[in-house]
This record gives C-alpha cells, sequence and structure tokens, in this order.
C-alpha cells in the first residue's frame, strides 16, 4: 500500500500489527513513522518514537532508522542539541544515511558563532562552484560573516607533499575538453607556496619538459597527461591524492584567516581559470 501511494492504509494495518504484538517489532515501527512523515505528520511520528524508544534494550542496530527520524523531526522543529543527539545515536547504531549526516553535521553548528566560511573556489565545475560559492556567500551574509578562498589543487598539493615527504609538486587536474589545469607547488615548512598561477593548457601541449630532472605530479588529470606524453621524468602519484579533502581544506584556510587573509562576503570573485564553457560547433 505504501508503495502505491495509500498511506493511510499502509497506516492502518502497521497500527493493527502494533496492537496485537507484544512486543514493537523496529522495522514496524520504522515503516509506520517513515509513513507519518511522507504525510507531514511529525507531531504523531514523534508520539510514537518517544514511546518505543526508551522500550530498547542494548545497541540494536534496527533501532537506529527510528533514532534517524527522531533526529529529523527534532531538526525540522529547529530542536538541534536533541537532533545532534538521536544522529549520534543512530550513528552508533551504523545507520545514517546521507540526508541525515547532513543534518547531523548541521545541528552541530551554531551558525551565529562562526567567525569565517572556508570556500573551495576550484578550478573544477562551472556549475559546482558557482553553487558552493553562492551557499557559502549566503550564509556568510545572512550570520555577518567572512570568507576565505582557498584553491582546491592546493589542498591537493598539500596532502600529497606531507604524506610524500615531498617540498615540490606540480598539480594536474583534468578540466574536460582536451585540456587540463596545472599548478605549481612548493612546500616550506608546514605552509603551502604557490610557484606558479594555475592555467589551462590544451592536453596535447607539452608542459613539463623533460630537461627538468624527475618531477612528481598528482590530481585526477595527471595520469591522462602522462599517457598522453610517455615522459620518462614524470612520476604519478596514485589516485589516492587526486581530489581535495575538507580537512586540507581547512587546514589551509584556517592558517590563511589567522593570517587576516579573509575577505567580506561582498568582495567574493570567482576566477573561473578557463572562460569559455562553450563552444559553436564548427561547419
Amino acid at each position: 500500500y505504501s508503495q502505491q501511494g495509500e498511506y493511510r492504509k499502509a497506516l492502518t494495518i502497521l497500527w493493527r500489527l502494533f496492537t496485537v504484538s507484544r512486543e514493537f517489532n523496529p522495522s514496524v515501527v520504522s515503516s509506520y513513522v517513515g509513513i507519518l512523515i511522507q504525510l507531514d505528520d511529525y507531531t504523531k511520528a514523534l508520539e510514537v518514537l518517544e514511546m518505543i524508544l526508551p522500550q530498547e534494550v542494548g545497541r540494536r542496530p534496527s533501532f537506529g532508522p527510528m533514532y534517524s527520524y527522531l533526529g529529523s523531526i527534532r531538526y525540522q522543529y529547529q530542536q538541534y542539541a536533541e537532533a545532534a543527539a538521536a544522529f549520534e545515536q543512530a550513528r552508533l547504531r551504523m545507520v545514517l544515511d546521507e540526508n541525515s549526516l547532513v543534518q547531523y553535521i548541521l545541528s552541530l553548528i551554531k551558525l551565529n558563532e562562526l567567525d569565517a566560511i572556508i570556500l573551495g573556489i576550484g578550478p573544477g565545475s562551472f556549475v559546482g562552484t558557482r553553487i558552493g560559492a553562492a551557499v557559502a556567500q549566503g550564509i556568510a551574509f545572512g550570520v555577518d560573516a567572512e570568507i576565505v578562498t582557498v584553491s582546491s589543487m592546493e589542498t591537493v598539493a598539500l596532502e600529497a607533499m606531507i604524506k610524500n615527504n615531498l617540498d615540490k609538486i606540480t598539480v594536474v587536474q583534468d578540466a574536460r575538453m582536451d585540456e587540463v589545469y596545472i599548478g605549481k607547488y612548493a612546500l616550506k615548512g608546514d605552509n603551502i607556496e604557490n610557484l606558479s598561477p594555475i592555467k589551462i593548457y590544451p592536453i596535447e601541449q607539452e608542459i613539463i619538459s623533460e630537461n627538468n630532472n624527475e618531477m612528481t605530479i598528482v590530481g585526477n588529470g595527471s595520469k591522462i597527461y602522462s599517457n598522453h606524453h610517455k615522459n620518462k621524468s614524470i612520476k604519478v602519484l596514485d589516485d589516492n591524492y587526486s581530489l581535495p579533502k575538507a580537512c586540507n581544506l581547512i587546514a589551509v584556510g584556517k592558517k590563511l584567516f589567522l593570517n587576516g587573509k579573509s575577505i567580506n562576503p561582498d568582495q567574493l570573485i570567482i576566477d573561473y581559470i578557463r572562460n569559455e564553457v562553450a563552444s559553436i560547433k564548427k561547419k
């Protein structure tokens, strides 16, 4: 009945199961609460959960979805501390879907206490970069916070150099359309230094000369570039360092913020590197 959209009939059957069973079946309860939430009946769903969850004995994984539902309801009611506690119970039972995880993280954050928002500015997807910038800018305006911009390629370089004990590296990211983004970096103590600005090049253009000593490259375009040129002086790191990670974005951004390198949200300008994202097919 639920799959056919006949939610009221499904609720009636599930309620009968409640009343004839001596103990509550977690899967039945989860189904019942899930339907109530689909019907936006948060009050009834909360009532059922508060009746059932205290009866749990031990940390049973089958109760995880119910705690996840409880967290979502508390989040809807803007009861963030209670939501976080419920999501944590779901996490301990190894049940936390992507949507619940996002709500869990947001319930732990007090936006009005933020000093700054660290924003990864690519280069990368044109749409993705714009969406990220718009969200960061909107939140920053709303809570009077500043923005710290960090190159995603810089975070890739930082992790690769630290974990591989390197003092220099070249990041090559796939720019699609038979092109790559290339940026060169060095590690000076705990700080990363840009040796050259990020530029976009045709994949067939030889940028990394064989006259150089062995050069290490990393990024999701590094293998494409290496395979295209067969340059023996190039060493390609594995895919573990191909994409930026949030922890490295935070590490770089925090240092920039502490050094006063943050901006007001109205000063945010995104350099997409590539100015053309579409072209007219030649006849």
